[in-house]
C-alpha cells in the first residue's frame, strides 16, 4: 500500500523535526507544561508532537482514504487512532497538545502522500495514452 508507506515516511521526517525543534519537555518529567528548550536544546525533551499518535493518525489516514467507500472503515480507523492518542495522554507520556499536534501531522502527512500518489497515478495515464 504505497499510500501508507508514503504517508509513514513523511509523517517521520516532519514529526522529528519538530521534535528537534520544540524539545517539550515531557509531562511525566514534573516540569511545567509551558518549558521548550528549543532547536539549540539538549535533545533529550521531545513531547511535542506525540509520534504514537502521529503514526496512528497516519495508519488510520491510509485506511480511511483508500476504503472510503467502505462506510465503517473511517469511523473505527479514527477512533482507534484516537484510543492511541487518548492513552497517551493517560499515561502521563504527553500533553494533550502534543496528541493534538500528532494527530494532526499523521493526518496531514498521509493525505500528502495521497495527493502525491493520485497526481502521479494520473500523469503516468496521461503519458501512457500519449505512447505510440
Amino acid at each position: 500500500m504505497a499510500v501508507w508507506a508514503g504517508g509513514l515516511t513523511v509523517n517521520d521526517f516532519f514529526t522529528n523535526q519538530l521534535k528537534e525543534g520544540f524539545q517539550r519537555h515531557l509531562p511525566n518529567s514534573g516540569d511545567a507544561y509551558n518549558l521548550f528548550d528549543g532547536p539549540g536544546g539538549p535533545k533529550v525533551n521531545k513531547s511535542m508532537p506525540s509520534a504514537h499518535t502521529s503514526n496512528a493518525f497516519a495508519t488510520a489516514s491510509a485506511f480511511a482514504t483508500v476504503y472510503q467507500n467502505m462506510k465503517w472503515v473511517p469511523p473505527v480507523a479514527y477512533g482507534l487512532a484516537s484510543l492511541v492518542g487518548i492513552s497517551r495522554i493517560y499515561s502521563n507520556a504527553h500533553w494533550a497538545s502534543d496528541v493534538l499536534v500528532g494527530a494532526g501531522v499523521g493526518y496531514l502527512s498521509t493525505k500528502l502522500s495521497y495527493w502525491v500518489y493520485e497526481k502521479a497515478n494520473r500523469w503516468n495515464k496521461k503519458r501512457t495514452r500519449k505512447a505510440p
